[in-house]
Order: structure tokens, then sequence, then C-alpha cells
């Protein structure tokens, strides 16, 4: 089989907290080989991860799926972490799907093989995923959770954008007692889709969810690895890819810890997450203490239904189950164990709320309200 090669060239991104300028010091070439495809990544403020000087580079192993009229293929980057030009090489080219387009369009991060695709001649509509389950990276985001998308007219030049946003946490702690992070969980306070297979509309550059898709989650966790990260009184930066689309009443931040305590920080103040734009979060200490209003529940057997709970229009809250999964308040959702555990004590915790009831639920063997 004949050998081919996608070129991929980066244009320098210098990045602030918020805002970024973008300075182009890759020209393209005069000419272009018909086996080989120049892309440029960076006249969008687009990234793929940041280096330590805020710039874009590409990760070693990143993989992209090109679709169009006369192209359906992987590509996988040969070059090494770090690098901001180099070279695609074709891993896979796929069966031709049976509907048309008139662009060609590039995807990242491939999941190989789209298994969806409604089109028409001007307009497709692509998948890939934003991870549920994201990898903690020094100095910057998950790179393989960083979804973009490019266009093509002829299939030899590329344009890619971001279709994401980007939460930066900066945290810090330890000044009593040494803390190791090992997770850091983020929900939307009014239930939003955060995760899950994606659906980029090809005209618009848009991407969203299916309410009613499988693959759907309403909380993004962020794995610090085996070792996890050790909190200073220095403040850290943790980047976490979410969603370009509103959070109405705000987020919740689950700071969990190896020694299986947690810390959380909560807003209810909106926020309208932008395509490729850094929100960051106040800084905070999980030295500090939230004033938390608690309850726990002790129940036996295998199902339990979500609380209710009342009070001031600021009000937030979670529900930690038996089993340590987390949700956000909302609707009367049963929920199922499946740790095969007879006996689970459901936690409660919630700021302004003035009541709460438990509905549905059998098997309670104790309440404890002595801090709510």
């Amino acid at each position: 089989m004949k050998k081919c090669y996608l070129i991929l060239a980066l244009a320098a991104i210098l990045a602030s907290c918020t805002n970024n300028n973008v300075v182009n010091d890759q020209p393209q070439p005069a000419s272009i080989a018909r086996d080989k495809i120049y892309a440029s990544i960076g006249d969008d403020n687009t990234r793929v991860q940041l280096n330590e000087e805020l710039k874009s580079v590409w990760t070693a192993g990143d993989e992209v799926t090109i679709y169009g009229p006369k192209e359906y293929s992987s590509w996988k980057f040969s070059g090494n972490t770090g690098d901001r030009v180099g070279v695609f090489s074709l891993v896979k080219a796929y069966e031709p799907v049976a509907d048309k387009v008139s662009k060609y369009y590039a995807v990242y991060p491939s999941l190989g093989e789209i298994d969806y695709a409604q089109t028409t001649a001007s307009n497709a509509e692509l998948i890939t995923e934003l991870r549920a389950k994201q990898t903690y990276t020094k100095g910057t985001y998950c790179p393989k959770s960083n979804v973009m998308f490019g266009t093509s007219e002829d299939g030899a030049s590329y344009l890619f954008k971001n279709v994401v946003s980007y939460l930066r946490l900066s945290i810090a702690g330890g000044a009593e007692e040494q803390k190791v992070i090992k997770s850091i969980d983020v929900l939307g306070n009014n239930g939003e889709i955060l995760a899950g297979r994606m659906y980029i509309n090809s005209n618009e550059g848009t991407a969203s969810f299916r309410a009613d898709d499988v693959t759907t989650s309403d909380m993004i966790t962020l794995d610090c690895g085996k070792d996890g990260v050790a909190l200073s009184p220095t403040p850290q930066e943790f980047y976490i890819v979410v969603p370009a689309s509103p959070c109405y009443k705000g987020i919740t931040v689950c700071v969990n810890f190896t020694d299986g305590t947690s810390y959380l920080r909560s807003t209810t103040k909106s926020i309208n997450f932008r395509p490729n734009y850094i929100h960051p979060m106040a800084t905070f200490s999980t030295d500090e203490e939230v004033d938390w209003q608690t309850a726990y529940i002790t129940h036996r057997g295998p199902r339990v239904a979500m609380p209710h709970v009342y009070g001031s229009s600021a009000l937030s809250g979670f529900v930690i189950w038996g089993d340590g999964n987390m949700a956000m308040f909302g609707g009367e959702n049963d929920y199922r164990y499946q740790d095969g555990e007879e006996e689970h004590i459901v936690t409660i915790q919630v700021v302004g709320a003035h009541q709460f009831e438990m509905k549905h639920c059998t098997g309670i063997t104790h309440i404890d309200l002595t801090n709510f």
C-alpha cells in the first residue's frame, strides 16, 4: 500500500488566563504535494495543549479523522509531544459512506470510524467524544479531551478550531495538614450534560449532546494519577475541558483526597462557558471550611431515591450515594447500587436549605440531622 502523510502545522498561540493573542509564524507552503495535507491550527485561537510558554503543541500519538467526498480515514501524529509542526501518517482508510458532502472535515480526537453521520451536500454531523474521565496534565488540560474541528474545500489545506471550553481551578491547601488530591469532580448545579458522545454540526462549527444518549454524563472527573497531586499553600492550577454551553445555576467542585476525604466548593452564579475560552474559578483553599448543612441517611436495600431539598433561591447541594458516587439535586430519580452491599449511608450536603424530604425510600434505619 502506498504510504501517505498528513502534514499539520501549528500557529503560535500566546494565551493569558482568559484571552489569547495569535501569532502565525509558520508560513503555508507555496505548493502542496498530492500525498500531503497542510493544516493550520491556531488562526481561531485553537489549542491542542499548552506548553510551558503557553504555546500550542501536539501530543505524540494524536489522531484525527478525515471525512469528505474522496476521503474517509484516520491519521496519527508521528512526531513527539511538544512539537508544533510534524507529520501525520495514515492509520486506516474506511469504506465510503452512502451520503456525500462537498467539503472535507477533520475531527480531533479521532474515534476511528465514525459510527453515525447525518449528511447533506453542504452539511455533515460528525461524532467524537468529550471524555467524562479526563487525565490531569500539569499546566494544561487533558490533550485527548480537547475537541477540535477542521474544514477544507479541497482536502489539501485545513483550518481547525476548538468547539469546547475550559475551566481552570486554582487550589491551595496543606498549611496545617498535607493533602494529596486523587481526583476532582465537576457538576453543573442544574443537571447539565457535561460529557459523552458529542455531535458536531459542520455548518455552524458547534458541538452538542443528546439527552437520550446513554453515553452522556452530568459529571466530569479529572484523574490526578496513581501518585496524585500534593497540595501546598501556593495555589496550583487544574484545567478541565467542558462543553461550550451555559451552567445556569453555577457549578460544584468536589476535590477528592487519597485519604478518602473530600472538599467541596460551589458557586450558584451562572457561567456561560464559551468556545476556546479559559474560565477561571476564584482561587480557594481546602484549608478553609465551608458551612455545609449535612445529613446522613442509613438504609438497607438495593435502591434509594433522590431526596427533595427546599430552601432559598441560592440553594446548592449534592448527594453522595452509599457507594461513593455523587449527584446534584434534581428530580425523583432512583439510584440503584451495583456493589452488592446490603446497607448504605447516603450523605446529603447543602447550603441554604430549610427542609428536606426522603420519598420512596424503604429500609431507612437511621437519620442523622445533627449538622443539618
